[in-house]
């Protein structure tokens, strides 16, 4: 899957747990360790874990495991990590 691609299907399972304010900011020439990088916004720490929970079922439902987890524990934000 291209990246572009992966970046916006992460997106569209974000916008369906509600998730606002999405961007996808293109890094691409900016840096050597990401070509693409989503963020989000969320109302309350519960649907910050409705949208990471979707996003990681989702992806591993396709094959696609996350490769490290942040923020999880507290979800204040978390940070989810793909590379392929």
């Amino acid at each position: 899957m291209e990246s572009k691609d992966f970046a916006e299907r992460i997106a569209n399972l974000i916008l369906s747990k509600k998730g606002y304010d999405v961007h996808i900011l293109d890094l691409r020439g900016l840096s050597s360790v990401a070509d693409y990088f989503v963020i989000c916004s969320a109302d309350a720490d519960v649907q910050v874990k409705a949208i990471a929970d979707e996003v990681d079922d989702k992806l591993r439902d396709i094959g696609i495991k996350c490769s490290f987890k942040e923020g999880y524990n507290t979800l204040n934000w978390v940070l989810l990590d793909y590379f392929d």
